[in-house]
């Protein structure tokens, strides 16, 4: 593996994702491996985990209007207009529901939280996860 990190843009899943997030219109390719995970009845991989925690975290820092932690591309991604009749991507709480979600079962049983477990830094991936997990369910009790 090349880039690895604690961080949920840290690794290159993450990098590959999130190129493809900025070159998609709207929010379906955004939302598409959160819907995977929460629906997935199998093993959960580390490729599609990695993808989903990147959605929940672009779905976090969107709804807290707090975009400075975001990369520079999906910052762009968020604020340019799309569409026929140019809109911009809107994210709203139901979102961070699905995001929640997705999140809390990668945290149960994933081959992702099965790598980091291998690791010295599980405890540290385990807090950022956790983190995120909070953040977003912040979001849920205006639903």
């Amino acid at each position: 593996m090349g880039a690895w990190g604690i961080g949920n843009f840290e690794n290159d899943d993450a990098v590959d994702w999130t190129h493809d997030i900025s070159g998609s219109k709207g929010v379906k390719v955004l939302l598409s491996p959160l819907k995977d995970v929460v629906n997935e009845t199998g093993y959960l991989e580390s490729p599609y985990c990695c993808q989903a925690l990147v959605s929940a975290e672009i779905i976090n820092k969107a709804l807290s209007k707090d975009r400075s932690e975001l990369p520079e591309e999906i910052q762009n991604w968020l604020e340019r207009k799309k569409g026929l009749f140019g809109k911009l991507p809107v994210l709203e709480p139901v979102h961070a529901s699905l995001a929640a979600q997705a999140v809390k079962k990668i945290m149960g049983d994933s081959e992702l939280k099965e790598l980091w477990q291998e690791t010295g830094e599980y405890d540290q991936w385990l807090s950022e996860q956790q983190r995120l997990l909070v953040a977003l369910e912040r979001f849920n009790q205006s639903l």
